[in-house]
Parts: structure tokens; sequence; C-alpha cells
């Protein structure tokens, strides 16, 4: 009896230390061992596995090694063929329910999938928690992957896990904003509640995601809805101090009308202000023409502001007119053209879900228009278009003709008031005027409306006209500020160089080894929060070792469960479990 114990033991050891070796092999990319390891015919490595449920196929993958999982997969095939060991050898599961497939979906990585694919790896298969390569894909941060998926038909966009927690759950949670950008775009329910009535909005507020909290809204997300607590977003935010998405949350809805940035809030396109400002520059006009020009002294005030008028108004029918630097591909036969890009084993991060273009070079995708513009500036909502490369230059132009002409409308009504009180003198401006006929009476009576009017038009022009020269002058500034850092970062990199050079550095390969067998594994932090203002975050395990929901969260507890990628799963000791 006590022999077998001692065997039993001498196997696991054998066993133990082959798989760290591999492991450490694979970390090291040592293509040469791994493949001399699988053809030897006394090893089974198929069969290998550490206390997590870990084989050398989940480590090539969770590493991302691309030639590695290839060698692996190849090798494996040329050994046993596609028999039964070899699918279940692709759709093996760690002790998380997790199968190589599920660690290149979290990854991103395009190739390893298909291949997996290819050899018979499941992708409807779902984890402990309930999560397929949808919700991992999208937690990821990888809309490449997560369209490919989503392309086969086979997931619904908005499909839920064992929690109710949606990708678009997944994405908020882990910071994914690509992948929220394609969710959004793939119609996928932005205001969906999970286990404990949480939407979307909520995890964006609780993990301080301003970027992803602004995407949300502007796409229909419900700032009003509370969870299983009775807590809104903007409790939230006010409970928690997060001072910018508080006011983010608090904004109010007519600002946006000062057309300086885009709002905060989901808007329709409206023609309606355009009417208004054409009707009312018209009438305007009209007012000047029939109670100023034709009392003026002087006709170059008369012909001055006629001029003015007209140019103006060519300005604001040409950019009304003028297309502001649309961009967009269409589908070519009813097929997404960024589904060739992925085939092409091409990353679509920086592309427009909509527009099918890459937003870089000041193309921005204009939630309210609904379409990519070339340098774009903003949303004008007063003629409901984009400001953008192509028009900014007549948009510039019709502001500062717009500022002349009510300046000059200022004087002509000025120099008009001024006759009137001149017809003799007293203190008092109007004593004269009010014991003059009724006509006067009225003509002075609209000269104060132009004169009132001009004032009130006048400020917001010169407002967005300083805006546009200030934005200007922050952009050279960051310029200069950008091209200094990187002339500061060369030198300091050169420096670190030099003094590398100097130095001796001596790498043990067998020391390399020993401390890895030793160690617990590499601390691989998978989630992307990347903002120093986060707070640290504890997670509760249920009674089933499951990370799951606590219903009665504590403040300090973000209610969400746990993704498996945030655990160290490189604790590489073998399984008891070797036969087939």
């Amino acid at each position: 009896m006590f022999e077998t114990i001692i065997a039993k033991k001498e196997v696991l050891n054998e066993n133990e230390t082959l798989i760290f070796n591999l492991f450490i092999y694979i970390e090291k990319n040592n293509e040469e061992k791994i493949i001399s390891y699988i053809k030897n015919k006394s090893y089974k490595i198929w069969l290998l596995k550490d206390e997590s449920g870990f084989n050398i196929l989940h480590k090539s993958c969770y590493l991302n090694n691309t030639s590695i999982s290839k060698i692996i997969i190849q090798e494996t095939r040329q050994r046993l063929g596609y028999t039964l060991s070899f699918t279940s050898f692709i759709n093996s599961k760690t002790n998380e329910g997790l199968t190589p497939l599920h660690y290149a979906a979290y990854e991103g990585n395009l190739e390893i999938s298909k291949l997996l694919i290819n050899n018979g790896a499941d992708y409807t298969t779902v984890t402990n928690l309930g999560k397929n390569v949808l919700h991992l894909t999208a937690e990821g941060n990888h809309p490449s992957l997560m369209l490919y998926y989503f392309n086969k038909k086979i997931f619904d966009i908005s499909c839920q896990d064992f929690n109710k927690s949606t990708p678009l759950h997944w994405a908020c949670y882990s910071g994914a904003f690509e992948s929220i950008k394609f969710l959004i775009n793939l119609n996928a329910e932005i205001n969906s509640f999970d286990k404990n009535e949480l939407t979307p909005l909520h995890l964006a507020t609780l993990y301080n995601k301003k970027n992803i909290v602004v995407k949300l809204l502007q796409n229909g997300a419900v700032k009003d809805v509370t969870n299983s607590k009775g807590e809104t977003p903007l409790y939230l935010a006010w409970k928690r101090k997060y001072k910018k998405i508080y006011d983010l949350l608090n904004e109010k809805k007519f600002w946006y009308l000062w057309t300086i940035k885009t709002p905060w809030e989901k808007i329709e396109p409206n023609d309606i202000y355009k009417k208004y400002i054409i009707i009312v520059f018209i009438i305007y006009q009209l007012f000047i023409i029939l109670m100023i020009l034709p009392f003026l002294k002087n006709i170059f005030d008369i012909f001055f502001n006629n001029i003015l008028f007209l140019l103006n108004l060519t300005l604001l029918i040409i950019l009304l007119l003028k297309n502001p630097g649309y961009k967009y591909i269409e589908n070519q036969n009813g097929i997404n053209p960024l589904i060739k890009l992925i085939e092409d084993n091409k990353d679509i991060k920086n592309y427009c879900p909509k527009c099918f273009i890459p937003e870089v070079n000041g193309i921005k995708h204009c939630i309210i228009c609904d379409k990519c513009v070339e340098g774009f500036n903003h949303h004008c909502f007063w003629i409901n278009k984009c400001i953008g490369k192509k028009n900014k230059l007549i948009y510039l132009l019709f502001l500062f003709i717009s500022l002349i002409y009510t300046l000059d409308s200022i004087y002509i009504s000025i120099l008009s008031l001024l006759d009137f009180s001149s017809l003799s003198y007293n203190k008092f401006i109007y004593k004269n005027i009010l014991n003059t006929s009724k006509q006067r009476q009225i003509r002075v009576f609209f000269i104060d409306l132009i004169f009132i009017f001009s004032i009130f038009i006048c400020f917001p022009l010169f407002f967005l006209l300083f805006n546009e020269l200030n934005k200007k002058l922050k952009k050279k500034k960051f310029c200069n500020k950008s091209s200094k850092k990187k002339d500061l970062n060369n030198t300091s990199k050169k420096l670190e160089l030099k003094k590398i050079n100097k130095k001796e550095i001596i790498i043990n390969d067998d020391k390399y080894e020993s401390n890895i067998i030793n160690s617990t594994g590499t601390n691989r932090e998978t989630n992307n929060n990347n903002d120093n203002d986060y707070e640290e975050i504890k997670l509760i395990e249920n009674n089933n070792g499951n990370d799951m929901y606590n219903e009665k969260y504590e403040d300090n507890i973000i209610p969400i469960a746990q993704t498996p990628f945030l655990k160290n799963n490189n604790n590489l000791l073998c399984d008891n479990h070797l036969e087939e």
C-alpha cells in the first residue's frame, strides 16, 4: 500500500515537472522544445492540466501567442488525427468553464479563433458565469472579433449571461469604449437591466467612465432609471463624489443651442431653427430699409449696409447648401464592408460602425447628422448642419460678416436717433419726439427695436468667433507642447540607453526557469481600467465558487459578476486525472 502511494507521488511529480516545463517553453516561445514534447510518444501532452484546469492550449491562447497555438494544434492533430480525443482537447475547459476559444476571444485574436473553429472548437459554449464569446469580445474591447461572431447570426446582440448581464454591461464594466460604439450600432438594448436592475449607465457611472457615460447619453440612455436599491446614476455619481460625471448627468438641455460642442443627450435633427434664421434675417433687413436707410444723409452708409446684407445672405445660402465633408462607404450587395476587413485580419477599432471609414485625421461621426464628417468642428443647430473641413471657412466668414453687419446696424440706428434728438436740443432725447407726429413715433419705436436686437445678436456672434480663434490657439499650444514632450522623451531614452550599456546584465536561463516554477505565476491584470481615479473594488464569491452578485452589496462593492480574467490563472499545478 505504501509503495503504491510513493509510485503515485512519483508520477505526479513527473507530470508536474512536465507541465511546468511546457508552460515555461510557451512563455519563452521555444517552438522546438514544444514540438519535441508533443511528438514524444511516451507523453500524452493533451491530457496534462494544472490545478486550475489549464492545459498547454489554454496557456498559449491566454498569452495570445499565435505561433505557439498553431504549433500545438497542428502537432496534436498530426498525432491524434480528427478523433474524439483531439476535439475534447480543443474544447477542454478550465475550472471556471473557459475554453481556449474563450481566451482567444477575450484577447481578440481572430487568427487563433479561426484556427480553433476550423479544428472543431464549439463557439456556442458558455463559461460557468454563462458568458459566451460575444460577452468576452465585448469585455476585451475587440469589435473586430465581436462583429465576426455576430455575423454568424448565432447570438443575439443583447444576449444575457446567468446574471442577466448583456455584452454592453460587460463592455461598460471593463471600459471597452470601441466595443460600446459597435454594440450601440448593432442595436444593443441600451437600457437593459441585469440581476440587480443595473443599466449600462449605472455601471459606467460606478466605474467613473466619463467618455462611456457621454456615449450612452448621446444614444438615448435614460438618466432617471433606478436600480434595485432605488439609486439613479446621478445619485451614484454624487455618492461616490465623481464631480465630472455628476455635472454631466445634471446638465441642462438648452445650452446646446450655443453650438460650441456636441450635446450630452440624444437630439434629433431639426430644421425649425434654420427657418427662423431666414425669416428673422429678411424681416430685420426690411425694417432697416423702411425705417432707417431712406433717412440717412450719407449715401455710403446706405450702400455699405445693403452690400453687407447681400453678402451675408449669400454666405448663409452657401452655408446651407454646402457639403461639410461627409464621408461614407455604401454597402455592397447588402454586405457590411467591415466584414471584408475582418476577414483580412484587420483591426476595425478606429473604424466608424455606421459609415465604415477610419475615424482618423479629424474625421468624426456626428451623432445628430448620423454621418462622418472630415475635419469635424461641431454641429450647428441653427442651420441643422455640421461644420467641417469644406464649409468651415464659409462659416467663419459668415460669422465675421454677420458681426460687422450687426455693428453697422447699431451704428446707423444710433445715427437715426441722434438726428431725431438734434431737431431741437434737449437733455431728454425723446421729449421732442413724443411731441411729433405718430409716423415719427412709430419710426423711433422700430429703430429702438433694431438697436436692441442688433446688440442682442452681436454678443453671441462675437462669442462664437472668439471661441473658434481660441480653438486654433489651443491646437497650436498643444502641438508645441507635444513636440517638446517628444524631444524630452527622446533625450531621456537616449540617456537611459547609455546607462544600460555601461552596466553588465547577465541572465541565467536555469535560474529563470526555477524562479517561474516556484512562483505562483505572472500577475497579469486584463481589466481595461487605466484611470487613477478608480476606487479599489471588492467582489464577492457565492457558495458555489463562482463570482456572482450579492443582493445586499455595500457601498464599496460594485455589484457585477467578476470576470475570470481578473484572477491569476497561472497556478501551474498538475491535475490528478491523467487518464484518457
